[in-house]
């Protein structure tokens, strides 16, 4: 049987969006992680655009970041920058993720 690598990710994803929820003040229903590397370092950004309140990136929040990476890198998914964008609708926190990958000629 051939496990589907997304099944890696989605408990690593679930975690990030979790801790960056909790890195957000209360005042904001969205939010969006923005992680980048270049393949030396692993930089992120929580950001909300329209709100003045800033988040505070836990320990945890660049472990989980660091780890994302690692864990798509070993499964051949390396990227460039991964964008999490996360938002209160219905009541209920939801969330997309998008990845940007190095264009190889």
């Amino acid at each position: 049987m051939i496990d589907n690598k997304f099944d890696t990710y989605n408990p690593v994803i679930n975690e990030l969006v979790s801790e960056s929820i909790n890195c957000s003040p209360d005042s904001w229903e969205k939010g969006r992680l923005s992680i980048s590397c270049d393949g030396r370092a692993i930089n992120y950004k929580l950001r909300n655009s329209d709100s003045s309140d800033t988040a505070v990136i836990s320990e945890s929040l660049r472990r989980l970041c660091e780890q994302l990476y690692v864990t798509m890198m070993q499964n051949g998914d390396t990227w460039t920058e991964a964008f999490i964008n996360f938002f209160v609708e219905d009541d209920s926190w939801c969330f997309n993720i998008e990845f940007e990958y190095e264009n190889k000629s």
